[in-house]
């Protein structure tokens, strides 16, 4: 047994010699003491720090067990004084506790409670010393880190977002809990670096490793955006970042957090889808009013041409007949011409046609007719059409053409035969699909037609730039870059949407949506017939070549012609022969003063004037003023004469 040390002794016995000695080691190691007599109970010693720390005046306490029984919680008091029989019965079984007292304030107070009893020689306990400690400064600060801890927890929780650290030696890792929540993990898993390694991605555990590794070794921190797959089999893009823990001037760890950011790529991913098609439909229009600008005057040009044709055609009976077919060979490049124009101007929605109602699937029917006689036997054409009709308000002509172009597009893809398989349903774009489309759709039900291939793909460098105008990736000569161009016109044209999806090696798939329309919707289609007629026609053209030829045209069909060469002059010799004049055929684009102004002034002059109004490209927003005006015949140019004369004389309705 160790041998009591001499201070012990010396302490002791200033303790029983100056009871001052025993008052500075109570006051100053504990927060009172209470001294009880058990063979008569109602007597119990508190001490002055006892009632201090309660907040009472321990002058005007009495040494009675009542006086802190009324003030300690109840269910604390049940389990001090079980406590208390316990530890009577058995000294083994130690008093000690923690209890809450009413300060006198209101507030709680915190006490460890400890005792033990004094027995006599037979071991009947006779008293009982107690001590009391204050813990409510800790109880509060351990509630804190609770309150802490909690909204860590919830925060993480929210914000999807979890620590760790790492530790080599001894190869030591720690995940909070929301880390096996990202990682879908059972919380009991003993983590290791391995573990937390493998459960990233293949392609990007090397990655992660290496980052970690540089942390460890060059002081290197990392932020990174990786995939992992979970516990649950499920792929989750996360936020991993890393720092290195520093002691004393040594690595000796790597700590970090991991976020799940799996919704944040979506977004991110599908903000950068859609600004590249926001980008490219930029792209498309600013290509569109380009490319519907040189069309407009190469119309001009070719209306001239053509129009000089046509009179050497008509007056030229002398010419030999090398003579005539020279004409003709002008006719037909200007055909050809005019038919680059047609296009052209499709892609850039300026174009005018006659549109009608439509059965969507008759169309497509009759276009797979067409391309079974003239594709390569070696492709398999394909339809799957819904029995409910899909009317849609289009042109006929147009839409063959735009099937006509993707499928061939499609065989030349498929050098070695496959399938092509156009399929058309019924398909209802609601608002959040409008507003999230790149193209001027709205809600409502739309005709779908789908165009799926087998052949080569598309480049993923190409996808963006296929409906370019002039874009091919053909042997110079084998096209003209225009083809789904004007598809892409075709399509916005009807008000409708395009995309294209496709991979190298695994074909192309087309998507096309058409608004649908009802029966109810009324078509007029005039008949093609030409006639003669008389009457007075002023002829308002900017380009000198098209006032002559079109002058001397007109006066061919039996009309009296007068011209002008802009807006301004129109208007005074208007005035000046505003009697004779039957009709106004009246250019759109002009400088000075333009068609549709010039209109307006004659309505004022004339409220029953008639025009027909001829244009190389449709500005809509020009031709929907006029026909507020009361104008509703329109030529396209270069217009044919029997185009031309058939809606002069329906509006003259003079025969000769």
């Amino acid at each position: 047994m160790k041998e009591e040390h001499y201070l012990k002794k010396e302490l002791y016995s200033l303790i029983a010699t100056d009871p001052s000695i025993f008052d500075f080691i109570q006051e100053g190691s504990l927060d009172g003491i209470w001294y009880w007599d058990l063979e008569n109970p109602e007597n119990e010693w508190m001490s002055p720090r006892f009632w201090t720390i309660l907040g009472y005046d321990y002058n005007r306490k009495s040494h009675k067990p009542e006086e802190w029984q009324d003030i300690i919680n109840q269910d604390d008091l049940k389990i001090a004084i079980s406590n208390v029989e316990k530890h009577l019965a058995d000294p083994d079984h130690p008093y000690d506790q923690i209890v809450r007292y009413m300060h006198c304030n209101g507030s709680t107070v915190w006490i460890r409670c400890r005792g033990i009893a004094i027995r006599d020689s037979q071991g009947k306990p006779i008293r009982m010393l107690g001590a009391h400690t204050d813990l409510t400064t800790i109880k509060a600060s351990e509630k804190s880190l609770l309150e802490n801890r909690k909204l860590l927890e919830e925060t993480s929780r929210i914000a999807q977002i979890g620590g760790w650290e790492y530790y080599p030696e001894g190869d030591k890792f720690i995940w909070t809990p929301e880390v096996y929540r990202i990682q879908e993990l059972d919380p009991e898993i003993i983590p290791s670096l391995e573990l937390g390694v493998n459960m990233y991605h293949p392609d990007h555990r090397q990655v992660i490793s290496h980052a970690v590794q540089r942390a460890l070794e060059n002081n290197e921190s990392f932020n990174l955006e990786l995939k992992i797959i979970t516990g649950a089999g499920n792929e989750r893009w996360v936020e991993a970042i890393g720092r290195p823990i520093e002691e004393n001037g040594k690595i000796i760890g790597c700590r970090g957090t991991i976020q799940n950011v799996t919704d944040r790529k979506k977004i991110q991913e599908e903000n950068e889808r859609l600004t590249a098609q926001i980008n490219h439909k930029s792209r498309m229009d600013a290509l569109g009013q380009i490319t519907g600008g040189v069309a407009h005057d190469f119309n001009n040009i070719l209306t001239g041409i053509m129009s000089a044709a046509n009179l050497l055609k008509i007056k030229g009976t002398y010419f030999d007949d090398k003579c005539k077919s020279y004409v003709e060979l002008i006719l037909k490049a200007s055909d050809n011409a005019a038919r680059l124009i047609s296009k052209m101007l499709t892609f850039s929605r300026k174009d005018l046609e006659e549109k009608e109602i439509l059965d969507i699937g008759k169309i497509i029917n009759e276009t797979i007719e067409i391309l079974g006689n003239s594709i390569d036997k070696k492709i398999t054409l394909k339809t799957n059409l819904t029995r409910e009709k899909s009317l849609i308000w289009g042109n006929y002509i147009s839409i063959e053409n735009m099937l006509m172009n993707i499928c061939i597009n499609a065989s030349h893809a498929m050098p070695n035969g496959g399938t092509i398989e156009l399929s058309c349903r019924r398909f209802h774009a609601d608002d959040l699909y409008c507003r999230t489309s790149t193209f001027d759709i709205i809600p409502g039900d739309y005709a779908q037609i789908t165009i799926e291939d087998e052949g080569e793909g598309i480049p993923a460098e190409n996808l963006t730039k296929i409906f370019d105008p002039f874009f091919t990736t053909k042997a110079a000569g084998k096209g003209t870059g225009l083809g789904l161009a004007a598809v892409y016109g075709i399509v916005t044209d009807l008000h409708g949407a395009i995309t294209v999806d496709s991979e190298l090696g695994k074909g192309t798939v087309f998507e096309i949506l058409i608004p649908v329309t009802d029966s109810s919707r009324s078509t007029e289609k005039e008949g093609q017939i030409f006639k003669r007629g008389k009457g007075t026609i002023l002829l308002v053209d900017d380009e000198e070549i098209n006032r002559i030829t079109g002058k001397d045209l007109l006066e061919s069909l039996g009309y009296s012609v007068i011209t002008a060469e802009n807006g301004e002059e129109s208007l005074s010799i208007f005035k000046e022969n505003i009697g004779r004049i039957d009709l106004v055929i009246m250019d759109m684009t002009m400088p000075i003063m333009n068609g549709a102004e010039t209109l307006e002034i004659l309505k004022n002059e004339k409220p029953d004037l008639k025009a027909i109004i001829a244009t190389g490209h449709a500005e809509y927003e020009k031709l929907n003023q006029i026909r507020d005006l009361g104008f509703n015949q329109f030529v396209k140019k270069p217009y044919s004469l029997g185009e031309m004369s058939h809606k002069i004389f329906s509006m003259i309705e003079k025969s000769p």
